[in-house]
C-alpha cells in the first residue's frame, strides 16, 4: 500500500516537472488584446462636433449624462453612443435636425453628477439620457465598507501563492484558471453587497433619480434612464448573474415613476467578448456595444413618442 502510494506520488510530481519543463521551452505568447485597434485617438473640433444643426434656428436638443461609458473610455470619439444616436437621428431627409450632446465624467456615479445634469439643463434640451452603470449603488460615504468588499472580490493572493507563481510556469498556469473561474462569484457577491435594498447605496440612487426628474420636469424636459448591463458576462437569461441589480433599477425608476431603458435585452446572444474595449482587461463598451446602445436608445424614443416618427 505504501509502496503504490510513494509510486503515485512520484508519477505525480514526474508529471508535474514534465509540464514545468514543457511550459519553459515553449516561448510565452505575448498578448496583443488591442492590436486592432489605431495607436491613436483623434478629438474633434467644437465647431465641427454637431454639423447638422450648425446655423439651424429649430432643431432637436438631446443631452446625455453619465460616466466613463458615456465619456467612450477606449473608442473613439465619434463611435461613442451619443455620437451614433445623432447620426442616427440626422440620417433621415425631412426631419428636424438633431444635436445630442454629452456631459459626462470617469469615474462619478449618478449622484456625483447633479452638476452635469445643471449644465445640460442650461441649454434647454427637450430629452435627457442618463446613462446608468451597475456600480452606481456604490456609497463611498463610507469607503472602508466598499473597499472592504472590494478587497474580498479581488482577493489578494498570499505571499506564498505569489511565491509559486513566480517561480513555476505550472502554478501561474493553474493559478490564472483558478481566478478565473473563482471571479464571477466573488464579483457577484460584491454587487449583492451594493444592492441591499436597505443599504444607503440603494437610498440614495432613487433620491437621485427623484432629484434628476423633478429637475429635468421643471425645465421642460423628459427625463430616459437608461441602464448598462457589465459586459464581462454572458448576457443570456441562464448565465447572466446581474439581473437582480437590473430588477432593483427599474424597480425604483418604476416607484419614481419614471420609465427606463434596460439595455440588457439589447445584448441577449452577443458576445461578451467583442462587446468590451480590450476583451479581459478595459471592459469599458466596445464600438459595436456603443453602436447596439445607440439603436435601442433610438427605438425606446420612436416607442414612446418622444422622438417624432419622421426620425
Amino acid at each position: 500500500m505504501v509502496k503504490k502510494a510513494g509510486l503515485l506520488v512520484f508519477s505525480l510530481l514526474f508529471a508535474l516537472f514534465g509540464l514545468e519543463l514543457v511550459l519553459r521551452l515553449v516561448p510565452p505568447r505575448e498578448p496583443t488584446p488591442d492590436a486592432d485597434r489605431s495607436p491613436m485617438f483623434y478629438d474633434r473640433a467644437e465647431a465641427r462636433a454637431h454639423p447638422w444643426t450648425v446655423g439651424a434656428s429649430n432643431f432637436l436638443r438631446i443631452a446625455v449624462i453619465g460616466d466613463s461609458f458615456t465619456v467612450g473610455v477606449g473608442v473613439q470619439t465619434d463611435d461613442t453612443y451619443g455620437a451614433r444616436l445623432e447620426r442616427l437621428l440626422n440620417f433621415n431627409a425631412g426631419s428636424v435636425p438633431a444635436e445630442v450632446r454629452v456631459y459626462a465624467h470617469p469615474g462619478t456615479s449618478t449622484f456625483q453628477q447633479k452638476p452635469l445634469l445643471q449644465a445640460a439643463l442650461a441649454q434647454k434640451p427637450a430629452i435627457v439620457i442618463q446613462g446608468i452603470c451597475l456600480n452606481d449603488f456604490e456609497d463611498w460615504s463610507h469607503p472602508k465598507k466598499i473597499q472592504r468588499w472590494r478587497a474580498e472580490w479581488m482577493h489578494e493572493p498570499s505571499p506564498f501563492q505569489l511565491f509559486c507563481v513566480r517561480h513555476s510556469r505550472v502554478a501561474a498556469f493553474i493559478g490564472e484558471r483558478v481566478w478565473a473561474a473563482r471571479s464571477p462569484q466573488r464579483c457577484e457577491t460584491y454587487y449583492r453587497h451594493l444592492y441591499d435594498p436597505n443599504g444607503a447605496g440603494a437610498l440614495r440612487f432613487k433620491n437621485t433619480i427623484e432629484v434628476f426628474r423633478d429637475a429635468c420636469a421643471a425645465n421642460g424636459a423628459v427625463f430616459v434612464p437608461v441602464v448598462f448591463p457589465l459586459l464581462s458576462f454572458d448576457f443570456s437569461p441562464e448565465r447572466y448573474p446581474m439581473s437582480f441589480a437590473h430588477d432593483a433599477i427599474r424597480r425604483i425608476c418604476a416607484e419614481c415613476g419614471v420609465p427606463c431603458l434596460d439595455l440588457l435585452p439589447a445584448f441577449r446572444g452577443t458576445s461578451p467578448e467583442r462587446m468590451q474595449a480590450v476583451p479581459g482587461i478595459d471592459p469599458h463598451p466596445s464600438e459595436i456595444a456603443h453602436h447596439l446602445a445607440a439603436e435601442a436608445i433610438l427605438a425606446h424614443l420612436l416607442e414612446r413618442g418622444l422622438v417624432d416618427e419622421s426620425y
